[in-house]
């Protein structure tokens, strides 16, 4: 139980529909926050918006929404932490500046630096020519690139991911280094808990991709990694999981050749995540930008071998040879030479090094508890609170 009980209103720049990613962590930051006794709000769009309001149009009206909410609400809630991704509480902090008396805190988070990931998404499209459309530029490239960074500055305090979106926060949008705190996403206890992995003679070959088939997870490049390391090893197979797509859909990014070699499962519960992660011994994940990636966080959690993206916390937390392997983004040699060295056997004594990297990588994130995340948030959050010169204190 926290010694000092908050009410927290979490704002969550997502559907409540949606079951991994950021909406997942958001919603396990809730429940990790209400085990610890505080009272929890969680509010994703599908609460403060009609269903006729979608796409685009639910991101630009949330900020709106979510104050109308805080405002008809406050009084009854008596709310002293509001916990907001960054974009969603610029209208909110508005409020907060014209109502009288002690304010909450304003705690903001990012799940990735969009300022960081529109730049990047940017040079791709003039690379590929790709032709952005005026609702990308004035909206996804404009006005909501204002409400992270403003909501950034403004904030009482800020959490970030990882050392690469705070170096970018601080040298490149003028947020103040002594508001920024790194905290990592994390894992429930129960993923924690998985058995650590036993030697299989084909472990190193088999494969696992999680996440949405998308270009943002790095669907561009897996299918010509794929065809390199079949082309390498008749033992390679590629499970991709969790594409919210249709078999047919991801197969056809693969070359003829490779499907039958590639598995493809468009949904799963968290039930059955530890089998699929047992079932496999490399985690490969060429996705080109993440904030930290609870996919990364899960496969090290049950023992595999990441091969990742040199970016976001990948960086923080993996040190390459050792608890896994990093590669440039796009880099398709670098992805297949990272695999094929995990299945290398140079001699007897390292003869499955993938079960050494993935024994590694499982410690690693041992310490990456939900529970214990959230302790270290409402320390900062108890520090703030408890400053003589605060205006939020209460």
């Amino acid at each position: 139980m926290a010694d000092h009980a908050h009410r927290v209103l979490i704002l969550s720049h997502h559907g409540r529909t949606i079951r991994g990613g950021a909406p997942l962590a958001d919603t396990e930051l809730a429940r990790a926050l209400a085990s610890r006794g505080h009272t929890v709000d969680l509010l994703f769009y599908d609460d403060v918006l009609p269903s006729a309001v979608t796409a685009t149009w639910r991101q630009l009206v949330f900020p709106w929404a979510a104050a109308f909410t805080f405002l008809r609400r406050r009084r009854a809630a008596r709310w002293d932490v509001i916990e907001s991704t960054a974009g969603d509480a610029w209208v909110i902090d508005l409020l907060l500046r014209l109502l009288p008396g002690p304010r909450p805190l304003l705690s903001v988070r990012t799940h990735g630096l969009e300022n960081r990931r529109a730049v990047m998404d940017q040079e791709r499209r003039r690379r590929e020519g790709v032709r952005t459309g005026l609702l990308t530029r004035l909206y996804h490239f404009g006005f909501r690139l204002w409400e992270v960074a403003r909501d950034l500055r403004r904030a009482d305090v800020v959490f970030l991911l990882n050392q690469e979106d705070t170096r970018w926060a601080i040298d490149r949008m003028g947020v103040p280094a002594a508001k920024i705190h790194i905290l990592s996403n994390g894992l429930p206890d129960r993923m924690l808990a998985l058995p650590e992995p036993g030697p299989t003679p084909d472990r190193p070959f088999h494969l696992l991709f999680l996440g949405a088939w998308s270009l943002a997870k790095g669907i561009d490049v897996l299918p010509e990694i794929a065809h390199h390391l079949f082309a390498a090893d008749p033992r390679y197979r590629l499970t991709c999981a969790g594409t919210g797509e249709t078999v047919e859909t991801v197969l056809a990014g693969f070359a003829p050749e490779d499907r039958a070699r590639v598995t493809v499962v468009t949904r799963y519960g968290w039930e059955e995540l530890p089998a699929l992660l047992a079932a496999h011994g490399v985690f490969l994940f060429p996705s080109p930008a993440e904030g930290c990636s609870l996919a990364l966080l899960e496969a090290m959690a049950g023992g595999l071998a990441p091969v990742t993206t040199r970016t976001g916390y990948a960086i923080d937390l993996i040190e390459p040879g050792r608890n896994g392997f990093l590669a440039e983004a796009g880099d398709v040699e670098g992805y297949t030479a990272a695999v094929r060295a995990l299945a290398a056997n140079p001699d007897i004594a390292d003869s499955d090094r993938a079960l050494a990297v993935g024994r590694q990588a499982r410690r690693s994130v041992a310490d990456h508890s939900w529970t214990s995340l959230t302790a270290e948030r409402v320390r900062i959050w108890d520090s703030l609170c408890a400053s003589s010169s605060s205006p939020i204190r209460r």
